[in-house]
């Protein structure tokens, strides 16, 4: 009888402190803070000449070990992985991998050795990028 009392007690103050620690993880809201800022990249892109100027949002997929070849970028921008993971080839600093989650830089111009491949993905499944561009619309 006293061990399932225990138990019974055990089990209820466990499941109490479960209760709290998911109510504590959880933002504490009011009606002052309906809502939260993260800021996920910030980066500098330099000078603009003068013109006018428009955001292009894209999705790019990349197939299972797929590679994409030397590419000229025509405007700066942010990349966001949202599946995935895609390895870039800089021109100046050896390669990086990003994995979904994570965020990189870039610019406009040459980013990638003029020979052999700019990116790869190299995972088993496909992958999925998000790229924010400053794009001269005039």
């Amino acid at each position: 009888m006293i061990t399932r009392r225990y138990t019974k007690s055990v089990a209820v103050l466990c499941a109490l402190i479960a209760l709290g620690l998911s109510i504590a993880s959880r933002p504490a809201w009011s009606q002052e803070t309906p809502f939260s800022n993260v800021v996920i990249t910030e980066t500098t892109i330099g000078d603009l000449e003068s013109g006018k100027y428009a955001f292009k949002v894209t999705v790019t997929s990349v197939a299972p070990r797929a590679q994409i070849p030397y590419h000229v970028h025509s405007s700066p921008g942010i990349r966001y992985m949202l599946e995935g993971a895609l390895t870039i080839q800089w021109k100046d600093r050896g390669s990086q991998t990003f994995s979904a989650g994570s965020t990189y830089f870039e610019g406009e111009g040459s980013n990638h050795p003029s020979s052999g491949m700019a990116a790869s993905n190299p995972l088993d499944v496909p992958s999925k990028v998000l790229i924010i561009e400053l794009v001269r619309i005039d």
